[in-house]
């Protein structure tokens, strides 16, 4: 009889832990970085994976010259905290290291030490809450699938082809990127690719597309 109960209650306190451990995972996958985390993870899935050129029309658009931007960490930042952004309602989101904010609001996209991430909207020199990072006329850019383009060549909305993509080995691509931003710094044959976080840029370096390189870009239609 003891050793019954005894093999009972080792099993109930088992059943409780697991339970735990379970709770814990869906919390920590549920931060906003692992999200962005998750939403890099499954980008080769938006569009099927293809190592030769996608079938249907394109129309070759020329050679672009290639920059990154990236989410800034409010954590590599430890100024004193002296300069506010405000959200779009006016009220003050906070004061910040003012290196961050330039930093922030150069590439649009950061993330803040509580985990929070936040869309700088340059017209109106506002800050947005956001569970994905905002583009242009409300579009929300992912990691190696948005670039940032010069409207006056390639129109938002774009579904392009970059064959040089194709060649990234660690996080395999299809070439297949979307035009769903802007950038003030981007004019004429030129393209801003978002990497997610800074380090990601390794990525392309390593596959040859490095800062002010040129690729091939073709329009699919």
């Amino acid at each position: 009889m003891f050793d019954l109960s005894l093999k009972r209650n080792i099993r109930f306190l088992f059943l409780i832990l697991i339970f735990d451990l379970a709770c814990i995972s869906s919390t920590v996958l549920k931060s906003p970085r692992n999200e962005i985390i998750a939403q890099e993870s499954k980008l080769i899935l938006k569009d099927t994976v293809i190592t030769q050129s996608p079938a249907g029309a394109m129309k070759y658009l020329g050679k672009f010259k290639v920059t990154f931007y990236w989410i800034i960490r409010e954590s590599d930042y430890d100024g004193p905290k002296d300069t506010p952004l405000y959200l779009e309602n006016g009220k003050l989101l906070g004061d910040f290291d003012y290196d961050f904010v330039q930093a922030f609001k150069k590439e649009a996209c950061a993330e803040l030490k509580g985990g929070k991430l936040i869309s700088y909207m340059k017209r109106v020199n506002r800050v947005g809450v956001v569970r994905e990072f905002l583009g242009v006329n409300g579009y929300t850019i992912s990691p190696f699938k948005s670039i940032a383009v010069d409207p006056s060549v390639i129109a938002t909305g774009s579904k392009l082809y970059i064959p040089a993509l194709t060649t990234m080995k660690e996080r395999p691509h299809n070439g297949i990127v979307y035009a769903h931003d802007i950038g003030s710094m981007i004019n004429g044959n030129s393209i801003d690719i978002f990497v997610g976080y800074k380090e990601n840029t390794k990525l392309l370096t390593d596959a040859g597309i490095e800062s002010s390189s040129l690729v091939d870009i073709y329009l699919l239609e």
